[in-house]
């Protein structure tokens, strides 16, 4: 967000002609009075503070409608998704591998840095099987999609690369034991 600071307010004039940037700054505009409001009433804070972090992603769209203006700047960014997509997956295998090979304590040692650090968290189901959810989970389903558009619509040459990638992104959501994840990935 404040990397692209400067072009949001070199673009500060173009926005407001954005549609979506119109929309997305009701809702903000809407979701501080609900805010107000809710304090004034003397509402749980820890509770509204919670869900204002929910939303907090929604501070990037500006920078993002400043920083993606053509095609050639999208695809870098799915790209680039896709890569630290690929990155969650081996650091989730790699937990899978930790947990195999790591005795319970060391284990548990990972998974309080895990948790404290809140990434995620891992919990043991049986003795052999574990599941593994990091926050950034989901978005290995938006990569899925990306993977899918670039070897379908794309023809990339190599799009045994994007398979590859699928099936990996699909094997680490499924360690991660999540219904919701998997009703996601169905709805993809």
């Amino acid at each position: 967000v404040l990397v692209s600071l400067p072009l949001v307010i070199l673009n500060f004039k173009k926005l407001f002609t954005n549609k979506l940037f119109l929309v997305i700054l009701l809702w903000g505009i809407w979701l501080i009075v609900s805010t107000v409001n809710g304090i004034v009433k003397g509402h749980r804070f820890d509770l509204i503070l919670s869900a204002l972090i929910g939303f907090a992603s929604f501070v990037i769209l500006p920078g993002a409608l400043c920083v993606i203006r053509n095609e050639k700047r999208l695809v870098a960014l799915m790209k680039t998704m896709i890569f630290a997509s690929v990155a969650l997956a081996v650091q989730s295998l790699l937990i899978l591998i930790a947990f195999q090979t790591m005795s319970g304590e060391w284990f548990g040692n990972l998974n309080l840095f895990i948790l404290h650090g809140e990434l995620g968290g891992c919990t043991i189901v049986n003795e052999a099987v574990i599941r593994i959810f990091l926050r950034s989970h989901p978005l290995m389903i938006v990569s899925c999609v990306f993977c899918v558009y670039f070897s379908v619509y794309k023809k990339a040459k190599k799009d045994w690369i994007y398979s590859i990638c699928v099936a990996l992104f699909l094997f680490c959501l499924m360690l991660s034991y999540t219904r919701s994840i998997y009703f996601g990935v169905l709805v993809a």
